[in-house]
């Protein structure tokens, strides 16, 4: 097969990217949601499901252990009342009338105490009239019995105790079809037959009770008295009575959910506080559960919803952006392969055509991105540095072989505001000598270029680099440009080559045409733009620094500088925010009492204006703030000034000027005052400034050792407490007016003769 088209992008490529990003970007994250929402879901409607079943047998419970209960109550009123013993015992139709009537009362409100029964004799009843039995009845059976004939109740009644009783289901007469749970009272006699006392219990009025609520749900329904005997059961028998005991033996009450077979049930269960009755319900797990299966339908249903959904978004996003990407990486690379492939050109020159190629690439890229919104331009740019950066097969060839002895250096500077002059351009001419003639990148000559690329033995690296420093520190001095400096090893770093070499092409790019933006490294690339500071952010950093310094004056002129218009367009969430950041930088830089104060005053000011704050309520409040800052700040000085000395301070620098760890801040901590305190004091009393005394004290002490000892310039550095050669130089001829080594040059010889003399 033939070489691929320059620019062709391979058909897997897309579809592979695709697939992966619909995994990771949609499916995982997706799945991850919809499992972690459907499991936390399912367990609380579980909760809710066992929580209804528990509810349904308490409302059971609630209904049919109160009635009974006070079925027992009845019956001892009974038993105890005189009055009552006489009506039953002494027989007349007097106290008939007199007991069932009283009998009624008790009845009325007791829905499951059907009737009230005296039993008095042999075949002689007294009977409260509910219609359930014939109001007087003498001789034969009026009551059948389970498993009893008469002589049987006899001498069952004779033979039973005072404090005991006994239950039975009976039919009646004339209700053959419905239950009864009849409980009997033996009443205390001394004759030959006790009187006994029986209530009777509608189990029909029990069973609709039960089956009364939703919850029952066609399942079974067992209510067993205090000795775990049976007293009623409704619906299909799921099992024994002596299995729900045994599932239901771990607690007083509780719902649970256990496997019998291949079936899963709910049990629930709650314990009579009146009676000592248990009552248990049991229904089968699928026919409460419905609501389960309808949310994993609903969940599903979603969930293919947002994954069909977004496979069309990835693919969208996925074809407008990284398709034309991938297509100019292709066209980047098949052309760097093309140019570099015929070793015509030498290093330099290969250099010269790849930074000119990629260069045209990212034109491409930008004549492109100009109709794309801001978040897909950073994603271009984003995606084109991410690919060409970490391949080495980008690189020219010669940069792709790790061989000892190779190095590159990049050199990357920020044009002149204006024409570099003669002088300039002399002092660069001498001190680079003849290495730099002849070198041109990009067609241009190095000195009116921003990026310079070389590439040498390293045998003379270090040669290059301190050439370059003393341009770079000669420069620097001037204030004119920036420059930053990439070296390395090939052998150590191929990466760290990589990355260099395409920053510093990006710093060419977009520093030329009618770019405006300075963009000079990988970072600001990729930052967003609509982050700049406005204006709003330099008056922050302008009152902050006032205070630091303790410019006073210049914190009372700065209201008069908010009558700007350019202020009065900002959007009115600004100008609120800028009000905290404000009073963050007061609180930082002064005492909490100051804090506190200027805090108060906004509190009221913003509660007055309803938090909202427009362009005249910002301006009032603001001037509010500096007054404060002038206010507080003017008094504690006074309080300050009083109790401190200047010849204190005077003193205080004289001995401590030269230690590294020397700062306005550890001084002014060390006098308990603030830095813009202390700096504003010792500028009224000097005239200078705190920075520029000590600077004075240490050019003094520097001119004294330069003449007076062989100390090198390294020393000297470390022992005057700066951070480097370069920054000492410069401060050094800032005072002193020229450089160390000529002042050595001049004045030390001066001090070596007249000391001979």
């Amino acid at each position: 097969m033939g070489a691929r088209e320059k620019g062709k992008l391979k058909k897997y490529e897309f579809f592979v990217k695709y697939l992966i990003s619909y995994i990771l970007v949609l499916v995982m994250p997706l799945s991850t949601l919809f499992l972690f929402s459907y499991n936390h879901s399912g367990k609380l409607m579980q909760k809710n499901i066992m929580s209804m079943q528990k509810g349904y047998v308490e409302q059971v419970k609630g209904s049919i252990d109160p009635a009974i209960k006070n079925a027992d109550d009845i019956v001892q009123n009974i038993r105890l009342d005189n009055r009552m013993k006489n009506y039953i015992l002494e027989e007349s139709p007097y106290n008939y009338c007199q007991a069932v009537s009283q009998l009624k009362e008790f009845l009325l409100f007791n829905k499951l105490l059907t009737s009230i029964v005296i039993y008095r004799g042999e075949d002689t009843l007294l009977l409260s009239d509910k219609g359930t039995f014939p109001a007087r009845y003498l001789g034969g059976k009026m009551v059948q019995f389970e498993e009893w004939d008469s002589e049987e109740l006899k001498r069952k009644l004779r033979s039973t105790e005072d404090s005991k009783f006994f239950r039975s289901f009976v039919s009646l007469p004339g209700n053959v079809k419905q239950e009864y749970l009849v409980q009997w009272y033996p009443m205390h006699d001394n004759g030959k037959d006790k009187p006994v006392i029986m209530t009777f219990i509608s189990m029909a009025e029990v069973s609709r009770i039960i089956r009364a609520s939703d919850s029952f749900q066609e399942g079974y329904f067992v209510i067993l008295d205090s000795q775990g005997k049976l007293i009623w059961e409704e619906g299909e028998a799921l099992c024994t009575p002596e299995q729900m005991i045994h599932y239901g033996s771990r607690q007083i009450e509780g719902t649970d959910i256990f496997n019998s077979g291949e079936e899963k049930f709910l049990l629930s269960y709650c314990l009579g506080a009146e009676t000592g009755w248990k009552y248990y319900s049991m229904v089968r797990y699928s026919a409460v559960s419905g609501d389960l299966v309808k949310l994993k339908k609903v969940y599903f249903g979603i969930l293919a919803g947002l994954l069909l959904g977004g496979s069309i978004i990835i693919y969208l996003f996925l074809y407008t952006n990284y398709v034309p990407i991938r297509r100019l990486e292709e066209h980047v690379k098949n052309g760097m392969q093309k140019e570099f492939g015929n070793g015509e050109l030498n290093e330099i020159e290969t250099i010269q055509q790849a930074v000119r190629f990629l260069s045209d690439g990212l034109d491409m890229v930008n004549r492109q991105m100009k109709e794309l919104e801001p978040l897909q331009r950073d994603y271009t740019v984003f995606r084109l540095l991410k690919g060409l950066e970490y391949k080495k097969e980008y690189l020219p060839s010669f940069l792709q072989k790790e061989e000892f002895g190779m190095n590159y250096l990049v050199v990357c500077m920020d044009p002149c505001p204006g024409e570099i002059g003669p002088g300039q351009y002399d002092c660069i001419k001498r001190q680079g000598n003849d290495w730099l003639k002849g070198i041109e990148v990009l067609g241009k000559p190095f000195m009116e270029r921003d990026t310079l690329i070389l590439y040498f033995d390293s045998s003379v690296s270090e040669r290059f680099i301190e050439k370059l420093g003393k341009i770079a520190e000669f420069l620097e001095r001037q204030g004119n440009r920036e420059i930053r400096f990439y070296t390395s090893s090939l052998k150590s770093s191929v990466n760290s080559i990589s990355n260099a070499y395409f920053e510093a092409c990006l710093t060419w790019d977009f520093f030329s045409g009618a770019k405006q933006e300075r963009v000079i490294s990988y970072e600001k690339v990729m930052e967003n733009r609509q982050q700049r500071p406005d204006i709003l952010d330099e008056l922050c950093s302008k009152v902050e620094t006032s205070i630091i310094v303790g410019d006073i004056e210049s914190v009372l002129r700065m209201p008069a500088d908010l009558e700007n218009d350019r202020y009065e367009a900002l959007p009115r969430h600004r100008l609120k925010e800028t009000l905290f950041q404000l009073m963050e930088s007061i609180s930082i830089h002064e005492n909490e009492d100051l804090a506190e104060v200027i805090n108060k005053d906004l509190g009221i000011l913003l509660q007055q204006y309803d938090g909202v704050i427009d362009w005249k309520r910002f301006r009032r409040i603001f001037s509010a703030l500096c007054q404060d800052v002038v206010n507080l700040v003017m008094n504690k000085s006074q309080e300050d000034e009083n109790a401190l000395k200047i010849e204190f301070v005077v003193d205080y620098i004289n001995q401590n000027f030269m230690k590294t760890n020397f700062s306005i801040m550890g001084m002014a901590d060390d006098f308990s005052v603030s830095p813009s305190w202390l700096s504003h004091y010792f500028k009224k009393h000097m005239h200078l400034t705190l920075i520029e005394f000590v600077n004075v004290k240490k050019m003094n002490k520097a001119k004294e050792m330069l003449c007076k000892t062989d100390i090198s310039l390294e020393d000297l550095t470390v022992n005057l407490g700066y951070s480097s050669i370069s920054s000492f130089i410069r401060s050094f001829k800032k005072i002193v007016g020229m450089t160390p080594g000529k002042y050595r040059e001049i004045y030390g010889k001066k001090e070596i003769k007249y000391g001979k003399d």
